[in-house]
């Protein structure tokens, strides 16, 4: 792959020098990634804003991203929120995203959840699973937009349907309790299965609960030790809880792990 990078950098670099914003702006990617070039950011700047200036949509969102950062310019939550929207009010949708991410956290604009829904709204109905990830958020604690748990987990499933984990958690937990969804503990575990095939110490963590818990038909101690145990070892503190206790009401086997 980096042979490739090395091939492509050369190409691109000749474009830029014809101010071809394109060719510079790919220029821009390849010195902030360090792809076919030395690792650069002010470079990167340097090449982001000449294709930027003219017009070019994608450069406009990496100045966002480099002001938001600080990376190859000094950190300047403001200025990166006057490129997102230049970028976004063009329909891009990394920017939009962006935006409404800004707007959420009052981080260079005007905290505003009303706006912050609108430009994930955006991005999400484009496929943008963070936006999409956002929005179920912003439905269920009625942030911008009237709550509705029905709505949330309706976002919610399609930012897990592309990999995004703190959907996939909601989507778990929703169905695990029945909220905006009907209740189904199957579905529950499979979904926190998937996560926790990452690593992740809160599907690890839950599924020694539904284990526990007996959420399936009755309660299955050894598994939900070997998830307690798991997520204990990536650092989850109640996972350490619910082992003690187990340890103490005779419920942990270690020859059974």
């Amino acid at each position: 792959m980096e042979r490739d990078y090395k091939v492509a950098a050369p190409f691109a670099r000749k474009a830029a020098d014809k101010e071809d914003p394109s060719g510079q702006s790919l220029l821009g990617t390849l010195y902030a990634r360090g792809h076919g070039v030395d690792q650069d950011f002010n470079k990167a700047f340097e090449w982001w804003m000449k294709a930027a200036a003219r017009g070019q949509v994608d450069a406009q969102a990496a100045i966002g991203n480099a002001y938001a950062l600080g990376s190859g310019v000094g950190k300047d939550d403001t200025q990166a929120v006057v490129w997102y929207r230049r970028a976004a009010e063009q329909g891009y949708i990394p920017a939009q995203s962006a935006l409404g991410d800004a707007y959420s956290k009052g981080k260079g604009v005007g905290r505003s959840d009303t706006e912050a829904a609108s430009w994930w709204l955006k991005a999400a109905n484009q496929g943008d699973a963070f936006a999409q990830a956002s929005l179920g958020i912003a439905y269920w604690q009625g942030a911008g937009l009237a709550r509705s748990e029905v709505n949330a987990m309706q976002w919610w499933l399609k930012a897990a349907r592309q990999g995004n984990v703190a959907a996939q958690l909601w989507v778990a937990y929703c169905y695990a309790n029945g909220r905006g969804v009907a209740r189904d503990s199957k579905a529950a575990e499979k979904m926190w299965l998937e996560v926790a095939k990452t690593g992740n110490a809160d599907a690890e963590f839950s599924l020694g609960q539904l284990y526990y818990l007996g959420a399936l038909g009755k309660p299955d101690y050894p598994a939900a030790a070997k998830w307690f145990l798991k997520a204990a070892e990536h650092g989850n503190a109640q996972a350490k809880t619910y082992i003690e206790l187990m340890k103490q009401n005779g419920q942990f086997d270690s020859k059974t792990l």
